[in-house]
């Protein structure tokens, strides 16, 4: 929350969802909230993480959306450069990258595929389209939160996410990304993805059998 209240753009819509949190969470969101007129707390039952991301998405105000895990954090200016970005080259989407941050060592390491290096400089300052990168489309990196979505955009192709599967960014992102006629790209890292035992990707049972349905979800929307 933090991250996003001390944004070097002010001017900003922060939605916080209490997904039917049983700790103190409620409390520390409306902490937060009495102190800052900009943030609006939507606290509900559990509907999981793709309802929650579907709710905001038709509850945004703001021109530009994007999105946050509870755990990670944005740099305190990603979203006046990539705001900033995304209107000056009027993009339905521009991508950043994200880097890795490991819970119990302190470390932040980078990837190549979070820093979007399927992306060579031909990339650079340009806008593109989705077929430009048809040779390698599935190694583009698929996060919700390593992008910045023009919200009319989202809402003119019905963009959603699949609700109740985990990894619901794969199909989203795809049907998204396909859509859009204009997307560029910053290579600077505003996200950081916090890494620990108990996060989702790291939490290895039954759960991972989503990976399945999202597929089958993504080839439901491509038909």
């Amino acid at each position: 929350i933090e991250s996003v209240i001390n944004q070097t753009l002010e001017d900003i819509e922060i939605l916080i969802f209490n997904d039917g949190s049983t700790d103190n969470t409620l409390n520390i969101i409306n902490s937060y909230a009495k102190n800052d007129s900009r943030i609006k707390v939507i606290n509900q039952e559990n509907i999981g993480l793709g309802a929650s991301r579907n709710k905001g998405i038709k509850m945004a105000t703001g021109e530009y959306l994007t999105f946050l895990d509870g755990d990670d954090w944005f740099t305190e200016d990603a979203f006046e450069l990539s705001y900033n970005e995304a209107k000056a080259k009027d993009t339905d989407m521009t991508m950043y990258q994200m880097i890795n941050y490991d819970d119990e060592t302190g470390r932040a390491y980078e990837n190549d595929w979070f820093n979007l290096n399927d992306l060579d400089e031909s990339f650079d300052d340009i806008v593109f389209g989705p077929e430009k990168t048809k040779d390698f489309l599935f190694d583009l990196s698929v996060s919700a939160c390593q992008k910045i979505y023009r919200t009319s955009f989202l809402r003119s192709i019905d963009a959603t996410f699949p609700e109740g599967i985990y990894f619901e960014d794969m199909p989203f992102f795809f049907y998204v990304y396909l859509k859009a006629e204009r997307i560029s790209i910053i290579r600077k890292h505003f996200y950081y993805r916090r890494k620990h035992n108990l996060s989702i990707t790291h939490v290895v049972d039954a759960n991972y059998l989503d990976t399945v349905e999202a597929g089958c979800e993504l080839m439901r929307r491509m038909i």
